[in-house]
C-alpha cells in the first residue's frame, strides 16, 4: 500500500535505515528507540490497521515482530501467525508456537538487545521457559482473545477504560509530596536530593520522547528554584515544631 521495497534482510541495518525514512515520508511518528521491529509495526499501523474496519486477518507477521511465533514452513523470514482485526482494532492474536530451544534463545537475546536500547516492548530473556523447552514440547497453536476489546467492540466503546471494572489509571507526578510526607523532618541537604531525584527522574522520562524538549527546559526552570523551595520547606519544618506536616 506504500509502493515500498523493503529489504528481504529484516535485521541489517540497511533495512532499519530504509524503515526509518520511510516512516519520516509519509510523516508517521516513531519516538526512539526505531528498532527495526517498532518501524515496521508503525507502519502496519499507518497503511493496514486503519483499513481492517470489517473483520481481517493480518498474517504471516516478520519473525522479528514474532519473537515466540515458529518460522513459517514455506515462506522464509515469515512466520506462521495471524492477528484479528475488527473496526481497527486488534481483538485476537494466534500463531504455530516456537517449540525449538536453540531458535527460542537466539529470539530472547535479539529482543534483550532492543530492550536495552529502550524499547519496554521487547522481550526478557527467559531462561526458564528455554530451559522448559529443552525438555521437548510438540506442536502446538496459541490463541489469544482480547476480552476487554471485545466487549468494546459489543457495547460501541471507544475507550478501552470504559469497559475495565477498575482501569489503570496515569499517574499524577506527586513524587515530591509523597517524598516530603514520607520524611516531615527532613533537613534542607535531604530536600536538596529529593528535588534532584524527582527532576532527574523527569528528564528521563520526557527525553524518551524527541518532542517534549520544550517540556525539558521548564523542568530545568525548576531545577533551578530548587534551593527556594527547600529553604521553604526547612521553615515549614520550623514552624511545626517538629510535628508531622499537613496532608496539603
Amino acid at each position: 500500500m506504500g509502493n515500498l521495497n523493503i529489504p528481504k534482510d529484516l535485521a541489517s541495518d540497511e533495512a532499519n535505515k530504509y524503515l526509518a525514512d520511510a516512516c519520516a515520508k509519509f510523516e508517521i511518528k516513531c519516538p526512539p528507540p526505531q528498532t527495526t521491529a517498532r518501524l515496521l509495526d508503525k507502519l502496519v499501523g499507518h497503511f493496514l490497521e486503519e483499513t481492517c474496519v470489517n473483520p481481517c486477518f493480518i498474517m504471516d507477521h516478520p519473525e522479528i515482530m514474532s519473537p515466540l511465533a515458529k518460522w513459517h514452513r514455506s515462506k522464509p523470514g515469515l512466520t506462521e501467525r495471524f492477528e484479528l482485526f475488527i473496526n481497527k482494532h486488534e481483538l485476537a492474536n494466534a500463531y504455530t508456537e516456537l517449540n525449538d530451544p536453540v531458535v527460542q534463545r537466539q529470539r530472547f537475546a535479539d529482543q534483550l538487545k532492543d530492550r536495552q536500547s529502550g524499547d519496554d516492548e521487547a522481550m526478557a530473556l527467559d531462561e526458564a521457559f528455554c530451559t522448559a523447552l529443552e525438555y521437548g514440547l510438540p506442536p502446538t497453536g496459541g490463541w489469544g482473545l482480547g476480552v476487554d476489546r471485545l466487549t468494546m467492540l459489543l457495547t460501541d466503546s471507544l475507550n478501552i477504560k470504559e469497559v475495565i471494572l477498575f482501569p489503570t489509571m496515569k499517574p499524577q507526578d506527586e513524587r515530591f509530596l509523597v517524598s516530603c510526607q514520607a520524611a516531615p523532618s527532613t533537613t534542607l541537604d535531604n530536600i536538596e536530593v529529593i528535588v534532584d531525584r524527582i527532576c532527574k527522574e523527569i528528564k528521563e522520562e520526557l527525553n524518551a520522547d524527541a518532542k517534549k524538549h520544550e517540556i525539558v527546559k521548564l523542568y530545568d526552570e525548576i531545577d533551578a528554584k530548587k534551593q527556594e523551595i527547600a529553604k521553604m520547606y526547612n521553615e515549614i519544618i520550623k514552624l511545626n515544631q517538629g510535628n508531622n506536616l499537613p496532608s496539603s
